[in-house]
């Protein structure tokens, strides 16, 4: 048997469904305590079998990601995975090298979308970057919550963050580019989802930057823009490894 014959044999589908749930979560589509969709609509949404839909559940479950709850409001939750502060900071520097690999992929896959969007995008598709930037003021307004709520505002703002970028990679046009910054945004939160803990003002500007290139239809600036957006994030992980302290431009 050639190698091609055997990179060609499928995943089993559970496997498959588990890699879109867990993607779901990393993306902040689902939040932490949130539910999924109950099993049989979970089931005919993605079209398998519920027996597929408990497989997955369970691959899910011993990463730690959700549990399954039993009875009328039960149920499989999103669980919150909070890590102490050092076992945090081991982790990321076990993964450094694919940090570091994840933001080079990044890097010119949205600066690619952000210079499409410049030039394609739509009146009601920058009205929607708006609302998407509104939604990041509301959720920087509550940044000085008790520590709880705090912790909901955090996983609200990087699900809006998410929504804010395939926005502009829709407006790109290009579905292959629209997976590719799917792609990207999953591998960057699963390694350092425990790095985002606060909010601060700075995270907001750069997206209004970018949202105004875009609606002056300046693909160079956008372009730009999105570059520096990119590496100030790469900054914020990289520092926070290396001395366990938020990044502050």
């Amino acid at each position: 048997m050639s190698p091609f014959e055997i990179a060609a044999k499928p995943p089993p589908a559970y496997t498959l469904v588990a890699d879109q749930l867990r993607m779901a979560i990393q993306i902040g589509h689902y939040l932490p305590g949130e539910q999924f969709p109950p099993e049989r609509a979970l089931a005919e949404q993605l079209g398998v079998s519920r027996t597929t839909i408990r497989e997955a559940a369970r691959v899910l479950e011993g990463e730690g990601l959700v549990e399954t709850r039993h009875g009328r409001t039960g149920g499989l939750r999103v669980l919150d995975r909070r890590l102490p502060a050092a076992e945090v900071r081991r982790l990321l520097r076990e993964r450094e090298a694919h940090i570091e690999t994840v933001f080079d992929f990044r890097l010119p896959v949205e600066r690619a979308a952000a210079r499409l969007a410049a030039r394609k995008r739509t009146k009601a598709e920058l009205g929607k970057l708006r609302s998407l930037l509104e939604q990041m003021r509301k959720i920087i307004a509550e940044r000085d919550t008790p520590e709880a709520e705090n912790q909901s505002a955090v996983a609200r703002w990087k699900a809006v963050d998410t929504e804010f970028h395939l926005t502009i990679a829709r407006a790109a046009r290009n579905p292959m580019l629209e997976e590719a910054v799917l792609k990207g945004r999953a591998e960057m939160f699963h390694p350092i989802n425990a790095v985002f803990t606060k909010i601060h003002p700075y995270m907001e500007e750069s997206h209004e930057r970018i949202v105004e290139a875009i609606g002056n239809k300046d693909a160079e600036e956008a372009d730009r823009l999105m570059g520096d957006h990119i590496e100030e994030t790469r900054a914020s992980v990289l520092h926070y490894v290396k001395t366990g302290r938020p990044y502050l431009p």
